[in-house]
């Protein structure tokens, strides 16, 4: 599930009607407590961006990603924060970071990729696949 508040709600990333094109960013070793210690998840984070925004939005994804970093390392986040609603809490938080860093025009909505998230490949999206490429 993506958040995406240019619709308002939850959303797949695939919605009819949802133009624009995604740019995933490079894994993430996310910090979590547990009673024995520190322990890293991996994230992986896609950006979706309005059509007509490539150039501005691309250029932001180095300091998106350090925001994001930032914002993760200091939400003392726990295991239950990776799974169930709170997985969706979590990339609304850092939609929300995105937008603090940026600004509402260049990034239309975020998600976090799981085990069942299509693959962006040349095939399937070859735009948003040259762009993930190209803007890391």
């Amino acid at each position: 599930m993506a958040f995406s508040p240019a619709l308002g709600a939850e959303d797949s990333e695939g919605a009819i009607g949802y133009t624009g094109y995604r740019i995933q960013l490079n894994p993430m070793m996310v910090p979590y407590k547990t009673p024995s210690g520190l322990r890293y998840e991996v994230l992986t984070v896609r950006l979706r961006l309005p059509e007509g925004n490539e150039r501005p939005g691309c250029w932001m994804i180095p300091i998106i990603h350090e925001k994001i970093l930032m914002y993760l390392y200091e939400a003392n986040l726990t295991p239950a924060d990776f799974q169930g609603q709170r997985r969706e809490v979590l990339a609304k938080n850092m939609f929300d970071a995105v937008i603090r860093a940026s600004d509402r025009s260049l990034y239309t909505g975020l998600t976090l990729v799981n085990d069942n998230s299509e693959p962006i490949t040349p095939e399937t999206d070859p735009r948003s696949a040259t762009l993930t490429t190209q803007c890391k």
